[in-house]
C-alpha cells in the first residue's frame, strides 16, 4: 500500500509515476530467467525500482555529478537549487532546480562556480527555452536515436554530456530502460559478471586496474552488445550491477600462474 501526504497537493498518481510504479518491474526480471547471474543480481535486489524524475532536473543533477564526489554534488546541487522558490514539507525548507528561465536569469552563486559546468548548464538551459532541447521529442525517439542526438550528432549534442550521463538521463527521466549507464563501478561488474559481453582487451585492461572507463567508441559497441542481450530489463540490471559493487566492492581478477 502506498500513502502519500503534501503539502503542496501531490496526487497519489504522481508519485506513483515518479517511482515507476506503473511499469512491472518483475515482469522486466521476469525477462530474464534464461540468465541466471543476471536473475540473481535482481533477486538480490528484490524492490529497486527506477525513478522516473524530472527531465530538466535530472540533466542539470547529472552535469554537475560528473566527475564529482556525493559531498561536493549535494554541496553544489544545493546553492543551484537556492536560486529558486523555498518550498516546505511539514515544516521542512527546501528548494529544487529552477527552471531553466529562473535559472538563466540567476547570478553564477558565486565566483568560478563549477567551473566548465556552469557554462555548460547555461548552455543547457538556452537550448531548453529555444526549443532546441526538447525533452518530448527524445521521450518519443528511440533510444538509439536520443542517445546519439544527445551524445554525437552536431547541432544536437549537448555540452557537458557524455556518454554515461545520457544513459543516466534517458533511464532515470525519458523511459529508455534498455539505457544502461557505465561508470567505473558497473564496468567492473560486467568483467566480473558478463566478461562475454565486453572485447578481451578491455577486460584484460580493467582486470590489471590499467583501464577504468571507455572511450565513447569503446562505450558505444559496449553499450550495443548489452542492450541486444537484455533488452528493456537492462537499466534494471545496470542498477542492482551497481549496488552490488558498491556493496561487496571490487576484487580484481588474478593472474594466471
Amino acid at each position: 500500500m502506498l500513502t502519500v501526504r503534501s503539502d503542496s497537493g501531490l496526487s497519489l498518481e504522481e508519485v506513483a509515476k515518479f517511482l515507476h510504479l506503473d511499469e512491472d518491474h518483475l515482469w522486466l526480471a521476469e525477462r530474464l530467467r534464461d540468465e541466471p547471474r543476471a536473475l540473481e543480481l535482481l533477486t538480490s535486489f528484490k524492490g529497486m525500482r527506477i525513478l522516473r524524475q524530472d527531465p530538466w532536473s535530472c540533466l542539470i543533477s547529472y552535469i554537475v555529478s560528473s566527475s564529482l564526489n556525493i559531498s561536493v554534488t549535494e554541496k553544489a546541487l544545493t546553492m543551484i537549487s537556492q536560486l529558486g522558490k523555498e518550498k516546505t514539507l511539514n515544516g521542512h525548507r527546501f528548494w529544487a532546480i529552477p527552471d531553466p528561465e529562473v535559472l538563466l536569469n540567476s547570478p553564477r552563486p558565486r565566483k568560478d562556480f563549477l567551473g566548465k559546468k556552469w557554462y555548460h548548464i547555461v548552455l543547457a538551459a538556452e537550448r531548453a527555452i529555444d526549443g532546441r532541447l526538447d525533452f518530448e521529442d527524445l521521450l518519443r525517439a528511440t533510444y538509439e536515436r536520443a542517445w546519439h542526438d544527445m551524445v554525437i550528432n552536431q547541432g544536437t549534442k549537448i555540452m557537458g554530456v557524455g556518454p554515461k550521463v545520457a544513459d543516466c538521463v534517458l533511464l532515470f527521466s525519458l523511459d529508455k530502460m534498455e539505457s544502461f549507464p557505465m561508470d567505473r563501478w558497473v564496468l567492473r561488474g560486467l568483467v566480473q559478471y558478463f566478461p562475454d559481453l565486453i572485447p578481451e582487451e578491455i577486460v584484460g585492461a580493467v582486470s590489471s586496474g590499467m583501464k577504468s572507463s571507455l572511450s565513447v567508441r569503446e562505450y558505444e559497441k559496449v553499450s550495443a552488445t548489452v542492450r541486444a542481450r537484455f533488452g528493456c530489463s537492462g537499466g534494471l540490471l545496470q542498477e542492482c550491477l551497481f549496488m552490488r559493487m558498491r556493496k561487496l566492492g571490487w576484487q580484481k581478477p588474478r593472474a594466471s600462474a
